[in-house]
């Protein structure tokens, strides 16, 4: 039975991604479904795939898998980590100025 926060996917695999802007390369992985336990899990691989001396810098939406007690204590414990937490609403404003951006840039 589901909980009222979880989703019935139908089939659908939650991918969780990661973009080295420097190379190009992508650490990825598909779980079945999208809670802290999978978040924390794709956190532990990017830690072990990202050599040692380089900090790893996210940027993760507001969903609430990101934000969960279990993650915070895991990035306190991981502080080569940045990972900053949007304010609810704020992805669709980050989105407006993106677009207003690159529409201004564009010109007529």
């Amino acid at each position: 039975m589901l909980r009222r926060t979880e989703v019935l996917r139908h089939g659908i695999t939650s991918l969780f991604a990661a973009f080295n802007i420097a190379d190009g390369t992508v650490i990825s992985a598909l779980h079945r479904r999208h809670r802290a336990i999978e978040f924390k899990k794709f956190l532990t691989r990017i830690d072990e795939a990202v050599p040692a001396g380089l900090d790893v810098h996210l940027v993760c939406d507001n969903y609430a898998t990101h934000n969960t007690a279990g993650i915070r204590t895991w990035l306190g414990e991981h502080p080569r980590f940045h990972v900053p937490f949007p304010p609810t609403g704020s992805t669709w404003f980050v989105h407006e100025a993106t677009n207003s951006s690159a529409a201004a840039s564009t010109g007529p």
